[in-house]
């Protein structure tokens, strides 16, 4: 009987709307592509540095969410101290 009461009890309460994941639910891997490449190469100038010579590549691969972007990069430097 107990149970009777409970399952009816909760049968009549009304169900709340759960969002689960809602700040998740922005990020899309659909949108990631490539689009876009930067090469960088350059010498830098310090005291204690000489003949400082420095270079990069970032790759663009897109928006993973709004206003969040996807980008990877690699960078080497050389000097003397």
């Amino acid at each position: 009987m107990m149970e009777g009461v409970v399952i009816f009890f909760l049968s009549i309460i009304p169900s709340f709307h759960l969002s689960a994941q809602g700040v998740l639910n922005q990020f899309s891997y659909d949108n990631l592509r490539f689009s876009g490449i930067q090469l960088d190469v350059g010498v830098l100038g310090a005291s204690d540095l000489t003949g400082a010579t420095v270079g990069g590549l970032r790759v663009d691969y897109g928006r993973i969410a709004p206003k969040v972007r996807l980008l990877l990069g690699l960078s080497y430097f050389h000097s003397r101290f």
